[in-house]
């Protein structure tokens, strides 16, 4: 879309006579500045203005403004697009709002309305921090591993010389596991899951076979597990190490539903642990 002509013309208007009405040999302080797109850093949002004789970046505290910008450039920047630059104050002044708008980063009602915002994003963080850390493992703490939304708990039965992990089918039962922590393993939030009895002794950590299998195996074959927090109520479990890339699921084989963790799997059954009593 082509540059609106009138737009220009009538904000070199508004910057001549904003500028003679400063003190009599005073550099000019206003210009016409297009702007050419947006950006953000860590601290703040931003602008990109072009006038006659240098490019810059302007912070904007305005939230709405900035959807104006970002929407005006999208369909041709025919709209707002054309502002008035004051190189004093390093700021942009709307000339198409009324009066007591013009500036869009004095406002203090404009001010107020993005620091609530910044406020309630903060407090929606802090509510996630929150509800990661309740969820959580506890060292030394036994919960219950369930699917979220069913009647079933993880357990263990003996198949061909091995204890393989499925579920029960009893309401929060199944057979208490214990999440111990590992640390400068290289990953984050990332375990060994102890399960608290089995059949044979000292195999009775969380091991990944190459076929997904899992079972219990010595804690030197224990796999590694990696806890990830992206649903409001449950946990996401996936393998980590050398026999990464799998997600934790259900799968139903020989009348059972066991856990299998295989790599064709983009995301795994969520899952939430339940505290012994």
């Amino acid at each position: 879309m082509e540059e609106n002509e009138n737009t220009i013309e009538n904000c070199d208007k508004f910057v001549k006579n904003l500028n003679s009405k400063l003190e009599e040999g005073a550099e000019p302080r206003y210009y016409t500045a297009r702007v050419t797109g947006t950006g953000f850093d860590d601290s703040s949002d931003f602008v990109r203005l072009r006038t006659e004789t240098f490019d810059c970046a302007v912070d904007v505290q305005n939230y709405y403004a900035l959807q104006e910008f970002e929407s005006d450039l999208k369909y041709g920047g025919t709209k707002y697009c054309t502002v008035v630059y004051d190189e004093k104050e390093e700021k942009i002044l709307m000339y198409q709002l009324p009066k007591e708008d013009w500036y869009i980063c004095h406002v203090s009602q404009i001010n107020e309305v993005w620091e609530e915002k910044k406020r309630l994003i903060k407090e929606e963080k802090q509510k996630q921090i929150k509800q990661i850390e309740e969820r959580r493992p506890k060292e030394g703490k036994e919960y219950y591993l369930c699917p979220v939304n069913t009647d079933e708990g993880a357990g263990y039965e003996k198949y061909a010389g091995y204890d393989y992990i499925r579920l029960t089918q009893q309401s929060g039962k199944g057979t208490p596991v214990v999440f111990e922590e590992i640390t400068g393993c290289g990953y984050h939030n990332t375990y060994h899951i102890r399960m608290t009895e089995c059949n044979y002794s000292g195999y009775n950590y969380f091991s990944c076979s190459g076929e997904g299998w899992v079972y219990l195996a010595q804690k030197k074959n224990a796999s590694v597990f990696k806890i990830s927090y992206s649903d409001d109520t449950g946990i996401d479990i996936r393998i980590e190490g050398s026999a990464g890339g799998g997600y934790l699921k259900a799968h139903l084989g020989k009348g059972r539903t066991w856990l299998l963790s295989d790599r064709q799997y983009n995301a795994g059954d969520l899952y939430t642990l339940i505290p012994v009593e």
